[in-house]
């Protein structure tokens, strides 16, 4: 099993440093960082991210956009935006699937599920990868520690007699199914609701007939 921080090694790059890189380079690194990161990604998740078919459509995009953008004419200059927002869309696709494959691997080989937030994948794409991708470590250290606290452990423990809890109820009613399961717990609520009213109205009613 890979250390969780095998991914940090691989990719080797500070999130600021990045995005240095890719303004001094006019957008240029980012796409020698696509191409590596998906490498390094596939490699320790063994989960396909992005075929050479959708890294060439993706390069053609942004190289033939970008040529149009110095066309003065407005019809290259339109067709330039919608290749670059076709190619963001594939970028923003490309992060999803990544968050999909880092959040299966960590779940499966280290018993964790990082949080990575959809809206920084869609607003900061690559930048956001590769924030956690380097914070995985720290995550998981964090969530260690979160449940060696006594906090976690009955957290743990809540969900264990939940889960018990359920199963015996499934197995008394025999309950074969969650739909089944559900419907057998709205009709025991109901019952306990039905008696509760009951008793209340008995007990309404009996100092009224001490009274008269």
């Amino acid at each position: 099993m890979s250390d969780i921080s095998t991914l940090k090694e691989k990719n080797n790059l500070k999130t600021l440093h990045f995005i240095l890189l890719t303004v001094v380079t006019m957008g240029l690194y980012s796409v020698v960082w696509l191409h590596k990161t998906t490498t390094v990604v596939e490699e320790v998740t063994q989960i396909k991210t992005l075929s050479q078919t959708g890294l060439v459509v993706y390069l053609a995009l942004c190289g033939i956009g970008g040529i149009f953008f110095t066309v003065s004419d407005p019809r290259f200059i339109a067709t330039g935006y919608a290749m670059t927002v076709i190619a963001q869309l594939i970028a923003i696709a490309w992060c999803f699937r990544v968050r999909r494959a880092l959040r299966a691997y960590t779940l499966t080989k280290h018993n964790f599920e990082p949080r990575m937030n959809r809206l920084y994948s869609v607003l900061f794409t690559f930048y956001h990868i590769n924030y956690c991708i380097n914070d995985m470590a720290r995550a998981k250290h964090k969530h260690d520690q979160k449940r060696q606290t006594p906090s976690g452990i009955s957290r743990g423990i809540n969900k264990k007699v939940i889960v018990d809890f359920a199963c015996k109820f499934a197995s008394t009613f025999h309950c074969n199914s969650l739909c089944e399961l559900a419907r057998e717990g709205v009709r025991q609520c109901h019952k306990f609701a039905h008696q509760y009213c009951c008793m209340a109205a008995s007990r309404v009613q009996q100092p009224s007939q001490l009274a008269s």
